[in-house]
């Protein structure tokens, strides 16, 4: 059980889950910004906000969505269902699947391939390494979008909107058959991201297709991050699960994503209470073997600590 602490207002667990939904909120008007002012902005300036975009959109996966998944920010679902259409528009996908994909993710904790040379999270960094080492970060950051759920996401929405029964998609057929009430809601989330590229595209096609470029490179670097949160992690012991970064800049700004072997150890437990889980269990973590590097998880080629363990 979920332990609610002061909810204020209309928030389920914690007045601070105002921020990443309001950080929702302000994506998708920094949006329509980008586009209906482009024609009147200098190139050299809309390349410095597409980069901008770029951070965003890998911060707002990350941390906005990726905790929401988790814990919906709001009492009433109406809410939430209204905050989940939004985000979908602003990471492109539908945010309904992400919520039942990203279980696999925390099932598998970034395993190892099998025998039958499968992983069973999909997002693990030895999915595609072809020597049981992970593979190169540049390469795994950079192919992560055309490997990643969006493909599945939008096959398995036609399939369904042709009503194909040969889903290729398990996540899909599990929606379909048990909670069809989500697997529309799925296909309604979709509906509203086309036409919303439809309406940018008809009103100045060329903005949508000069973002798109920062758009991937945007959810590349939300892969990176997830490259090292768990680069050197033991994916056979729970309480390493993940690597965690304590730098008080990062988990300030990225909402504690700095704990993610605490995340992995308690998924459920609210975002605001990972620092304190980590108290709890710092000497445990010790003793498991926890790995920690001193700097943001975007910026885990740097860390001195993933460099020693390679000698």
């Amino acid at each position: 059980m979920i332990k609610r602490e002061h909810p204020i207002y209309i928030f389920k667990y914690s007045c601070l889950d105002s921020i990443p939904s309001i950080m929702g909120i302000v994506l998708f008007l920094f949006h329509v910004f980008l586009i209906y002012y482009f024609n009147e902005r200098a190139i050299f300036f809309s390349l410095i906000l597409g980069c901008i975009y770029s951070v965003i959109l890998a911060w707002n996966i990350n941390v906005g969505v990726h905790n929401f998944t988790h814990l919906p920010y709001f009492k009433k679902n109406i809410l939430n269902r209204i905050y989940s259409v939004i985000q979908s528009i602003n990471v492109g996908f539908s945010v309904a699947y992400f919520k039942y994909s990203h279980r696999e993710h925390h099932s598998g904790n970034n395993d190892k391939v099998n025998a039958a040379g499968n992983t069973k999270d999909p997002l693990s960094f030895y999915k595609y390494s072809k020597n049981g080492n992970p593979e190169n970060p540049l390469k795994y950051a950079l192919y992560s979008f055309f490997r990643s759920d969006v493909s599945k996401i939008w096959s398995g929405v036609i399939l369904r909107l042709i009503k194909c029964n040969r889903q290729r998609d398990e996540i899909h057929q599990y929606l379909s058959r048990n909670k069809k009430d989500e697997a529309n809601f799925v296909d309604f989330e979709s509906l509203c991201i086309i036409i919303f590229l439809l309406c940018c595209a008809v009103y100045n096609w060329k903005a949508l297709i000069f973002y798109m470029p920062f758009y991937i490179i945007g959810y590349s670097l939300n892969s990176l991050t997830n490259y090292y949160e768990h680069l050197n992690a033991n994916s056979e012991i729970p309480m390493a699960w993940g690597v965690s970064s304590y730098n008080k800049l990062y988990n300030w700004l990225w909402l504690n994503n700095g704990y993610h072997a605490e995340h992995h150890y308690r998924p459920k437990m609210h975002w605001t209470k990972l620092k304190a889980l980590h108290e709890e269990i710092s000497e445990q973590q010790k003793r498991a073997g926890v790995h920690v590097i001193s700097v943001c998880h975007p910026l885990g080629f740097l860390a001195k600590e993933n460099k020693k363990s390679k000698m």
